[in-house]
């Protein structure tokens, strides 16, 4: 390599300043590298772990050739089930050196368990300073898959907001109780558990575009006409059993229960052969104490 001559100049590693002679020759552009003559008489120790260049007590994160942090990997930070055909947001968490705020995606490994399993990573932008990272996992398959704890998801790598094209849309509701219906409020904060902020309006929005499909009471169950269920009694000749008496609360009970039925339009008149006596049997509800239910 033919040299054009040789200078002393200034090396800014970190905080500290070194005098260096440098040597100018035609490289084509090629990076410089800081060798061993030059980290061996100060003290230099690379930690490959962490990333860091130790020079003078000072811990100096290494870097692309832009100045920009390399990534580091996302581990999925709860053991899910994804049902087949179905997307799921699973939290996730990094390791090793990401630090500092600002935007950073989500990437799937090019080798990872989680690809072996059919499993598909979708690309999110997120916010680097969440300890929380939301990751979109994919199963196209026909069976169900279970990912686990600590799996390899992706890479995540800092990037900046010039990168980022906004696409106008609209604004999402907010998520105070307020917004979210009275009967679907404890729905949400239980959907909400373990999902990153900046997802809490999509759910919040979900809920309330699909708010007529949850029941609001016991008594707000709905129905349908589309599939009738028919039971085969072949030749057999039709039971009928002769009423039973109870006693007048229990009766009272059962009175109740069947108006309840006939005015939601769960039951009817009936004027068939067959006939069995009802059955009304105490059952546990959780924190409600117990209650009576008819057994046919």
């Amino acid at each position: 390599m033919e040299t054009l001559g040789s200078a002393w100049l200034e090396l800014g590693v970190g905080t500290c300043i070194f005098p260096l002679e440098v040597v100018f020759g035609n490289t084509d552009q090629v990076d410089g590298l800081l060798g061993l003559d030059f980290m061996e008489p100060n003290g230099c120790i690379i930690d490959l772990k962490t990333k860091e260049l130790r020079l003078k007590g000072e811990r100096i994160k290494c870097t692309d050739a832009r100045g920009v942090s390399f990534s580091s990997r996302v581990l999925i930070g709860a053991t899910t089930r994804v049902q087949p055909g179905h997307e799921v947001i699973v939290p996730g968490y990094t390791t090793g050196l990401q630090d500092g705020t600002g935007l950073g995606l989500i990437e799937p490994a090019e080798s990872s368990e989680l690809l072996n399993k059919g499993i598909i990573v979708a690309r999110v932008v997120v916010e680097r300073t969440e300890t929380t990272l939301p990751v979109r996992v994919f199963n196209p398959g026909k069976k169900a898959c279970v990912i686990r704890r600590g799996t390899l998801a992706g890479h995540l790598t800092p990037i900046s907001g010039e990168d980022i094209e906004e696409i106008p849309g609209q604004p999402l509701p907010t998520t105070d109780n307020h917004t979210v219906p009275d009967h679907l409020v404890d729905l949400f904060e239980r959907s909400k558990r373990g999902i990153d902020k900046v997802f809490h309006d999509r759910i919040a929005k979900l809920l309330c575009e699909n708010q007529d499909i949850f029941a609001i009471s016991d008594s707000d169950i709905g129905k349908t006409g589309l599939v009738k269920h028919h039971i085969n009694t072949g030749d057999s000749l039709p039971i009928r059993q002769r009423p039973r008496r109870f006693p007048p609360k229990e009766q009272e009970e059962i009175d109740r229960q069947i108006q309840d039925m006939l005015e939601h339009d769960r039951i009817e008149p009936s004027d068939s052969p067959w006939s069995s006596n009802v059955v009304l049997v105490k059952k546990k509800m959780g924190q409600k104490g117990f209650a009576w239910i008819i057994v046919v």
